[in-house]
């Protein structure tokens, strides 16, 4: 299920959908620390805590943009997910009251299937990878007609996880370089839209240049550099400054 080529996303796209979905959405907050409370250099550290965010994580962003623009059947809509993913649609189905079906493998989080239960979707546990749980959820998809939200290959999840790099830009515009932590080789498409937006955002907005987003990952996790490269990520401008660096474990 890749993204279109021709569906390109800019950064007007997601502050269109931030507009959309804010009333949905958390703002959540950015915290400031002395990296020296860490054992590293005097400087200052800026934490965007979106394990605040509506379900716990930046994803519930990316549910809302689905539920919003995507017209939903009776059957309502369905999900594959190893986790965060799945709660995020089930939180956001629950909210506005859209029949959810979400489908997790045997090794999720105990704590996440107990959110997916709470937050009254039905859940299937089913396979021992994720792509188990993908494979069935498409098998209900098509016998049931409910509309099939994608954890990350989807321009409606990218446009509602890039609405984090534009929060970012607003109360944190004045940093040079962002951290993101990911994991699993389809994570990386996640962040694309949060990067998306920050780049673009400073060049636009003629600040300070953000001169670096780093990619903390596994040397495999090169899905993003594949959809920029394909131009279904629109940069807008040239360099931008990404740098991907090998997790401890991974080397």
């Amino acid at each position: 299920m890749d993204i279109k080529a021709d569906s390109i996303i800019g950064r007007d796209d997601i502050a269109q959908t931030e507009r959309l979905i804010r009333s949905h959405i958390r703002r959540t907050p950015v915290m400031e620390v002395d990296a020296a409370d860490f054992g590293l250099a005097a400087a200052r550290l800026s934490f965007k805590l979106e394990l605040l965010q509506h379900a716990g994580s930046f994803k519930t962003r990316g549910a809302f943009t689905n539920l919003l623009t995507r017209e939903i059947p009776k059957a309502g809509v369905v999900a594959a997910s190893g986790g965060n993913p799945g709660v995020a649609v089930a939180y956001a189905s629950m909210k506005l009251g859209i029949p959810a079906k979400i489908f997790v493998p045997t090794i999720s989080s105990p704590s996440k299937i107990q959110k997916i239960r709470d937050y009254r979707a039905e859940l299937v546990v089913t396979g021992n990878r994720y792509a188990d749980a993908l494979a069935a959820s498409k098998v209900w998809a098509e016998q049931s007609g409910a509309l099939s939200i994608h954890a990350y290959d989807q321009r409606e999840t990218l446009l509602g996880q890039g609405t984090v790099g534009l929060e970012i830009e607003e109360q944190s515009w004045d940093i040079n370089l962002l951290l993101v932590a990911v994991g699993g080789r389809w994570a990386n498409r996640r962040h694309c839209g949060l990067g998306l937006a920050l780049r673009s955002g400073w060049l636009a907005s003629n600040q300070k240049p953000l001169q670096r987003l780093r990619w903390r990952s596994k040397p495999e996790d090169r899905s993003m550099r594949r959809l920029v490269v394909s131009r279904r990520i629109h940069p807008h401008h040239a360099g931008w400054g990404l740098s991907f660096t090998p997790s401890p474990s991974s080397m």
